[in-house]
């Protein structure tokens, strides 16, 4: 086929690699479940394009039960950059670590950590698949949800978000975790930009400084307390009953709560909740900041505009 004057001057190269782009998008999970018939059928022209576009493409991966065989195809064809990532840990740490050493993560700016409860690790393996991303200092939004080992966890994540600087958006799950014995947000330190926090499964008395926090979510944690500091929180999601810096959730509940179904559906909504949660929750209250009290033992300290959302179960 003869190469045509405008084809010449943007490069055929790169036409081919729009129209991949365009038809393939940037998920590695679709692109792969046709792969090999793909490329056998196509000119070898457009598999050298197919390689190129996925080599400068902002590459999206799910690992999960095949995870291995798409981490090897990449391999295979200097595949090693992604973008995006969500890893599903059922069993054998150790596999997945061998799996994912050798790639790139610098580019990596999304991250979520599954490692379910199956199976017990010793911290070292746990250590040695988190240094996989010691070098990910460009990871904006991570979810970690690990549930092998609740306290030795908290401890090995709280040094492993040191090495995420820019970090904007963090959910973390650990299982039953008291906030209190576990210093589940002693690592919040080591995160100077996050501006987004939710916790999972806490209990006990809830402590928090940060400088940078927009939004935090409590609303998944069944606490006693919650105390502050955080002037430029704009949002805090939480359960009742509670005691918010000295103010206790049942006197803020009756009087600001607003029982309407559809008014709860809709702050269910709002804070990323289940609608089908309505069902269990008396009320949802919207409260001022400053209908707050605190003492220096049980400080609330936030946004001049910040709302509370309390929601109260029946």
């Amino acid at each position: 086929m003869d190469v045509t004057a405008p084809q010449e001057a943007l490069g055929i190269n790169e036409i081919l690699r729009s129209i991949y782009g365009f038809v393939l998008g940037t998920n590695l999970d679709r692109i792969t479940e046709n792969m090999q018939m793909q490329m056998r059928l196509v000119s070898q022209q457009f598999n050298e394009c197919f390689i190129a576009y996925l080599k400068s493409a902002h590459l999206k991966l799910q690992y999960g039960s095949n995870g291995s065989y798409i981490v090897k195809w990449m391999k295979g064809h200097d595949i090693i950059r992604l973008y995006e990532l969500r890893i599903k840990v059922f069993d054998y740490l150790q596999r997945v670590t061998a799996d994912f050493t050798g790639l790139d993560f610098s580019n990596l700016s999304v991250l979520h950590l599954l490692i379910r409860p199956y199976s017990i690790y010793p911290a070292e393996e746990v250590q040695n698949f988190l240094s996989l991303f010691s070098g990910s200092s460009s990871v904006m939004y991570l979810t970690v949800s690990d549930f092998h080992n609740s306290t030795s966890s908290v401890v090995m994540y709280n040094k492993f978000l040191s090495h995420l600087p820019i970090l904007k958006s963090l959910d973390m799950d650990f299982g039953y975790t008291n906030a209190d014995t576990d210093r589940v947000t002693r690592s919040i330190k080591n995160c100077p930009q996050l501006e987004r926090l939710v916790h999972h499964s806490l209990s006990g008395n809830y402590t928090l400084r940060s400088h940078s926090l927009k939004f935090l979510n409590l609303s998944p944690c069944v606490l006693d307390s919650i105390c502050l500091d955080c002037p430029s929180l704009e949002k805090l999601v939480c359960c009742n009953p509670v005691l918010i810096g000295t103010t206790s959730g049942s006197v803020l509940a009756e009087e600001f709560g607003n029982d309407e179904v559809g008014f709860i559906k809709e702050h269910l909504e709002l804070c990323e909740m289940r609608p089908s949660d309505s069902n269990i929750l008396a009320s949802v209250s919207i409260i001022p900041s400053d209908s707050l009290e605190s003492t220096a033992n049980d400080f609330f300290r936030v946004g001049n505009d910040c709302r509370v959302i309390l929601f109260t179960s029946k």
